[in-house]
């Protein structure tokens, strides 16, 4: 860890000044405004709610692999310069078909080789 102190300049705002008096008054062991600060940024709760952060990851990494395929496999080789609405496209639906058996077999692997706990 490093053992330097980091000077910042921080403009607060008379609500936040007001806020950072609070917890001077009522903490114990808090005697400054950096103090304060400090306590207030270690106190800080990290929201849970990654799961749905997750599926929307997963959903654009699924959308831009559709797009990968279909520009390594489909577009060149048919001299295709406009597909219209995507899922009537040919070039389309094979490139998400490829990449929903790819991500289902990912998937099972993962499952059939995860890790065994015990209780």
């Amino acid at each position: 860890m490093r053992d330097a102190k980091i000077s910042m300049h921080i403009r607060f705002s008379q609500t936040q000044l007001n806020i950072l008096d609070n917890l001077i008054e009522t903490k114990s062991g808090i005697n400054s405004y950096s103090e304060a600060v400090r306590y207030a940024v270690m106190s800080l709760e990290i929201p849970e709610d990654t799961a749905g952060m997750q599926r929307k990851i997963n959903a654009m990494s699924k959308e831009l692999s559709i797009a990968v395929e279909m520009l390594a496999g489909g577009f060149h080789e048919s001299n295709v310069k406009d597909i219209g609405q995507k899922e009537e496209c040919p070039i389309y639906r094979t490139a998400k078909k490829y990449v929903e058996e790819n991500i289902q077999r990912a998937t099972t692997y993962k499952s059939t080789h995860a890790p065994k706990k015990f209780k």
